[in-house]
Parts: C-alpha cells; structure tokens; sequence
C-alpha cells in the first residue's frame, strides 16, 4: 500500500490531493480507495474532494494534460465499489468536463457538461476519443516494466535489506543525498516511498521526476524502451506558422487558392481588391511575397478565426507542403548544427550503420543479400558521396531510409549516436548485434537479431534478416 499523509482536513496519497468537506476521516479512507480503484489512470488526477453533506457527492479535478478517455467509467466504478455515490463532478480541460449520475448506465457515457453550451445525450463527452493515448494502454506500459527495473538506473539496491522475489526494494534515495537505504520500491503496487524525504510515486512519476519530463514525455520515453511505441500515434501535427504559410503560399498558389481561400475563410472581397495582390502573382513581381505577408498579417490580427481557417486549408490542400516546411521547423536545430538542410523523406532505401571496420565486411555483404529480396536495396553511409561532410551523408541516408539497420556490436558510439537519430526521426529500425551484452538495457525491449559472426551464423542472420525486411516492406518491386 502506497503511503498517505493525512488529517481529518485533507491528505495526500499517491501524488493525488484529498479533502474532506466535513472534516471526516473516514472520507479520507473512501477516498484513497477510490485512488487504488483506479490502478494506472490514478497518475491523471490532481485533486478529489468529497462533500458527504450532499450523499457522498465526489469532484475529481484532471491534472492538465492528463485526460484519458477511460477516466469516466473508471472513476464510476471505483467510487461505486466503495458504497456508491450521489454524483460526482469531473473537472476537465477542453470540454472534457462532466458529471456522473448515480443511475449512468455505463454502457454510454451520459454525462452533463459544465459548459453553458450544454449538448444531448451521447454527444456531450464525445470529445474524450481525442485522447492521446490508446484505450489501456498505461496497464499494458506497467505490465511491460517494473518499478524497479527503472529506478535501477539511478540507484544501487540494499541487498541486505531488499527481498526481490517479493518484490520489495531498498536503497539510497535518488531524489535527495542520504547515506542509507531509506527509498522503498514495492513492485508488486508500483509504487515508491522514501521515508527521508518522502518522495513518492509510480513509474511515470519516477521518469518524469528524474528526466524533467512532462507526462506525456514520459509516457513516451517508457513506451520506447519497452517496445510499445509503435501503439502510440506520432506527436500531434502542428499548424504552419505565419512565415510557413507565406512560403507555401509564395510557393503554390493560384489565383484559384486566393479565391477559394476568399470563400472558406470570408476575406474575398479583401482578395479581390487588393490592388497588387492577384496582379504580382499574375506578373511574377518582386512585391508578391510582401503583398502575401500583407494579406497574413491582417488576416491574424482580425482575431475573426479566419486564420485558423486559411492553416486548415493549407494543411488540407497541401498537405504534403504544410507537413515538409513543419518538419524542417523541427529539423532546424539539426541544420544548423550539423549542416543538414531537412528534406521530404524518399524511403527509397535502407540504411546500414556499422562500424566502418573490415571486420565486418561480411557481415555488410549478407546484409546486403538479405535487403535483395526487397524491393529496396542497402547502403552505407561510406557509399554515399552526395556531401562534403560524412555526417550529412549520414544524416541524408537516415532521413530517406525506409527501414534502418543497425549493428550495435561492440557498442560503437557513432552507431548509438545514428540510432537516435533513426528514433527520433520516426524511422523503422531493425537492431542486430553479435551479443546481447552489446545490447543497453534501453534497447533491449526492441526486437534484435542476435547473429554470430560466422559462415553459419551469417547465413541465419541473412535469412532472418531478410524475412523480418519482407514483412515490413513486402516483396513486389512494382509497389514502389
């Protein structure tokens, strides 16, 4: 049982804030109940608060950021296990606020809004599917990990004092300087304690706490060691910002776009008398761009909801243009540093790091045997000559690659540092080393193929190799 703070007023327990109108204790137990009712999806609330002068009347208030769209019929039933409820009020952001009814049925969600907008039936908490995780998934990312295999990154466990088979842990505290073991991990609950400073949380709090990282981050940085990330949709699609926009616009319009552009957004009569705007386009005048921004920032500066219209159909009808100027945003850090200017990924390829060692020229060369039988053929970066630099070579191969394979034998440093950026760049990546001790325990999650370096161990690798590139890329050249 995670540890809880409390008076007859309030008390805190597993990061979650509970208070009690009328000052009962045993509110205080109901309520922490309710938290351990919620397994996982207790880490997205900030606050219960109960009134029992209202029939055990409930208001569980969302951590920013946090909503999920399990949350309501999780929170119903775990209030209803602890002897029911006569309503509870869930408050939200983004009009995920609502109300439960004792008699909700739970086979829809029929919940009130608080907004004075109010709308009917199913409609009112319809909005929850925009959630950013999938349904279940924090279960699954727990049952994927322990509690303790994670903070054995940042401590260094008592032996004396831990029992592991039971799953309980002792160590030094990694969230303040002590000399002996007063931080508890009970891998059985999830949960930690430090009894000095009292720190305390489950697996996403830990990730969170010591990598500076916001919820979701942390979501993501777990997912990807456990091999779940590929459930996860990539991060949400920005809108094209004011100079984006006036880039593609500079770039592709028409004069059909600056009239269909006057109609969705109600700004044609602007268009239309404009007296250099449709001319400069039509002539190629040196003004265009200026006149194009002209249109923008007044189109912003209205607040009418006109400019949000404009980025819709941008993104809409230039979709690949819109994503390819957001994206080299994102790269620009990337240019900048490492000279590389971001361009529309190809996947025309795939990528091959590995050392650069004539030790392992076999091993390339049944790499390549097995990319044969896909429509796509391997390459190094030590094979590409397109720049005056290598690291832009090999940047320039990852972005294009389809599928990126990379050998982590030995632990090569550049090929960890390739690696991340293949990740981080969205790409499929197939690891194979000749040892699992050349495998972090960050990786390890993923698939890899372990191959020996060998006659027979090359041509296993080359078969399974190739079967795992078949199934990602498939084997007719005529798709491509």
């Amino acid at each position: 049982m995670g540890d809880m703070q409390t008076s007859n007023t309030s008390a805190q327990y597993l990061s979650v804030d509970l208070s009690s109108r009328k000052n009962i204790a045993a509110e205080i137990e109901t309520m922490r109940q309710i938290v351990d009712g919620l397994g996982a999806l207790a880490a997205c609330l900030e606050s219960i608060w109960c009134d029992s002068s209202a029939g055990a009347t409930y208001t569980v208030t969302v951590a920013k950021g946090m909503w999920h769209d399990d949350l309501p019929r999780a929170i119903a039933d775990a209030t209803y296990a602890t002897g029911g409820y006569n309503g509870i009020y869930i408050e939200a952001e983004d009009g995920h606020g609502c109300t439960l009814d004792p008699d909700w049925p739970g086979d829809g969600i029929e919940g009130e809004p608080f907004d004075a907008h109010e709308q009917a039936g199913a409609q009112r908490l319809n909005q929850i599917a925009n959630s950013p995780l999938p349904n279940g998934f924090l279960d699954r990312l727990r049952a994927a990990i322990s509690l303790s295999q994670v903070a054995g990154r940042w401590v260094k466990w008592d032996e004396r004092k831990s029992n592991p088979t039971k799953g309980d842990f002792w160590a030094s505290c990694p969230f303040h300087s002590e000399t002996h073991a007063s931080f508890h991990v009970d891998d059985r609950k999830g949960f930690y304690y430090c009894f000095g400073c009292h720190a305390k949380g489950d697996i996403l709090t830990m990730v969170k706490e010591k990598e500076n990282l916001s919820f979701l981050q942390a979501v993501r940085r777990l997912a990807f060691i456990t091999g779940l990330d590929h459930e996860l949709q990539p991060p949400a699609f920005e809108p094209p910002t004011i100079l984006q926009l006036k880039e593609i616009i500079v770039k592709h319009f028409t004069k059909e776009n600056f009239l269909e552009v006057g109609l969705v957004t109600g700004w044609a009569q602007y268009i239309r008398s404009h007296d250099r705007l449709l001319r400069s386009l039509s002539w190629g005048d040196p003004d265009y761009a200026g006149n194009v921004l002209e249109l923008l920032t007044a189109m912003e500066a209205r607040n009418d909801g006109s400019f949000a219209k404009l980025q819709g159909y941008i993104t809409t009808t230039f979709s690949e243009q819109a994503q390819t100027v957001t994206q080299t945003a994102v790269f620009s850090s990337a240019k900048s540093v490492l000279g590389y200017q971001y361009t529309t990924p190809r996947n025309d390829v795939i990528g091959v790091m590995m050392p650069f060692n004539s030790n392992f020229t076999s091993v390339y060369q049944a790499i390549q045997r097995a990319c044969g039988q896909t429509p796509l053929l391997a390459k190094r970066a030590d094979e590409v000559w397109n720049n005056s630099t290598v690291i832009s070579d090999i940047l320039e191969l990852i972005n294009h690659s389809a599928v990126v394979i990379c050998d982590l034998t030995g632990r090569n440093e550049n090929v960890f540092y390739e690696l991340g950026i293949a990740h981080a760049w969205n790409k499929t990546v197939v690891p194979i080393a000749q040892s699992d001790a050349d495998v972090p325990a960050d990786v390890r999650h993923h698939r890899y193929l372990k191959y020996l370096n060998n006659r027979e161990g090359l041509e296993a690798m080359e078969r399974d190799l190739a079967t795992r590139l078949t199934g990602l890329l498939g084997k007719n050249k005529s798709m491509f």
